[in-house]
């Protein structure tokens, strides 16, 4: 798995969250460099499914 996955259940937020942890950089293969963050950004672009799409609280 090239990620770590949590679901947060926390006051306020109405509903649960997913947070995904990508591992240090030392850690990631070649291929998968950078991959959280590469699916990031792509979020804009994908406005026309947005529906379809998990909804960004943040990034780091």
């Amino acid at each position: 798995m090239y990620h770590t996955t949590h679901r947060i259940t926390a006051a306020g937020l109405g509903e649960p969250v997913i947070l995904w942890i990508a591992p240090a950089p030392e850690r990631q293969s070649v291929s998968a460099r950078e991959l959280l963050r590469n699916e990031y950004t792509t979020v804009p672009y994908l406005s026309s499914i947005s529906d379809l799409v998990p909804h960004v609280l943040a990034a780091d």
